[in-house]
């Protein structure tokens, strides 16, 4: 169930992309077979567009690496916002309570609705961590860019990307053209934090690359939103 228009139109998209059954998908599947290596049974695509994104001077979109277990289907902007939202459910995962504590101090809000939230991956061979290969990621990212034309529809002005340093090879295929500088690390804990400008058509989006917030400092909260609210 969609909430607003650009949820609709994401919908509409993965219905004629067909993540999980296109061609693409199905060599990559059988690549992973090969390989001895599982994929999700569903395809993991946007968790959800707040209300409020579409109307926010600045439209952030947070991304994660990939989904992990067993997630997928269409029911996820729905459950997103029941389940996973912190101030709907006590998850114990720090990529959901992060982004809800900088979504509050960027946005001055507990609710969901001033953001959106995907995966830079759809699929995962993994039940309980990342270990995502290049194969993967070449067909996901590069090949079908399914987060590519996600960005299209959503034309977000600011995206983290909670990535590390493990997906920077493929970030340049996001955007039909970019720049990058991995710039420094920062705080006593060497966070990793890169910093970039891409295009989609005529369309500039500054873009964050930093770890995942799993095992993150309380500080990682901090140095996010400044960075949000310092750059445009």
């Amino acid at each position: 169930m969609y909430h607003n228009e650009l949820e609709h139109r994401i919908l509409d998209m993965y219905e004629k992309e067909q993540p999980g059954k296109c061609q693409l998908c199905q060599m990559c599947k059988e690549k992973c077979k090969r390989n001895n290596l599982n994929l999700l049974p569903n395809p993991t695509g946007v968790w959800f567009v707040g209300n409020n994104y579409s109307r926010q001077k600045k439209r952030v979109v947070f991304v994660g690496k990939t989904a992990i277990g067993q997630p997928g289907g269409q029911d996820s902007f729905d459950g997103s916002r029941t389940y996973l939202w912190p101030t709907n459910h006590k998850y114990n995962s720090m990529f959901w309570l992060y982004t809800y504590r900088i979504s509050k101090i960027v946005f001055h809000s507990e609710e969901p609705e001033d953001i959106a939230m995907t995966n830079l991956i759809k699929c995962n061979t993994g039940s309980d961590k990342d270990i995502t290969n290049d194969d993967i990621k070449s067909y996901c990212i590069q090949q079908n860019q399914f987060i590519k034309k996600e960005l299209k529809i959503l034309l977000p002005t600011h995206i983290i990307f909670y990535t590390n340093r493990f997906y920077d090879n493929f970030l340049k295929y996001v955007f039909d053209n970019s720049n990058f500088d991995d710039v420094r690390s920062i705080n006593k804990f060497n966070m990793p934090w890169g910093e970039g400008v891409g295009y989609i058509g005529n369309n500039k989006m500054h873009f964050l690359r930093t770890r995942h917030p799993e095992r993150a400092k309380i500080d990682f909260v901090q140095h996010v939103s400044d960075w949000i609210i310092g750059t445009s």
